[in-house]
């Protein structure tokens, strides 16, 4: 493994670390909201994920991606002005991009983010 071949993977892990970053960061605000917001987030979340599960046989890779970049676009704009809207596409973004990129942070928020999916507990760890 050369030089480039390090620079490559660091590369490609990347968007694993800018997601894991952007996990914590939606922790810490859904900690301020009330619980029935954070509920109403976590619910829509569940239903986004599972509608999309159901078109991943269709999807190619490269549409996968760009459909997680997509989401987390439009989370990212409305999370902090229509929270229960913003935050689902921003958490769906998240988990489609994730399970399709390389690397441990990667790999972390997928499971974090299924976990949260099919689980009854909450979102905001203490």
């Amino acid at each position: 493994m050369g030089i480039f071949d390090s620079f490559k993977q660091a590369n490609a892990e990347s968007p694993g670390r800018v997601m894991m970053s952007q996990l914590r960061n939606a922790q810490q605000e859904m900690a301020s909201m009330s619980e029935r917001v954070r509920g109403q987030v976590v619910m829509d979340f569940r239903e986004k994920r599972k509608s999309i599960i159901s078109r991943l046989s269709n999807m190619t890779k490269e549409g996968i991606l760009k459909t997680g970049k997509d989401f987390q676009v439009a989370g990212n704009k409305l999370r902090r002005t229509v929270p229960v809207e913003g935050y689902p596409l921003l958490l769906v973004g998240m988990w489609l991009e994730s399970g399709y990129r390389p690397g441990m942070d990667a790999a972390a928020v997928h499971k974090f983010l299924d976990d949260i999916a099919t689980e009854v507990g909450g979102f905001v760890s203490s």
